[in-house]
């Protein structure tokens, strides 16, 4: 059995260790392969961070829920003034009416 063992040892062993390699250098990227596609990948990151940017911008400038509702609040303000507009130029113009027929009838009173 030692015999066997030296005699086909060595084989076994460069074998083995030939196998560990390919197995560790498939498993492995290569240095090159890995600059390649850090280049790509940093290349889409920037271009992702940036659009995530643009993005947190815009949502940044949205108004708020309270800003709607102050909105709300103040177009509902002035509604009732208008309205209370309206009631005042149609009194208005009842009185101008009344002074334009007293106008034109005189001192016929």
């Amino acid at each position: 059995m030692m015999d066997m063992f030296l005699k086909f040892g060595p084989w076994i062993l460069n074998l083995a260790i030939a196998l560990f390699v390919f197995v560790m250098k498939s498993t492995f990227v290569s240095k090159s392969d890995y600059q390649d596609n850090k280049e790509a990948v940093t290349t889409i990151t920037n271009g992702l961070d940036s659009r995530v940017g643009a993005c947190e911008v815009a949502v940044a400038n949205q108004p708020s829920a309270q800003d709607f509702h102050d909105i709300s609040l103040s177009n509902a303000r002035l509604e009732e003034q208008m309205k209370a507009m309206v009631q005042m130029q149609k009194a208005s113009n009842k009185q101008i009416h009344m002074i334009d027929e007293y106008l034109r009838k005189g001192d016929k009173l």
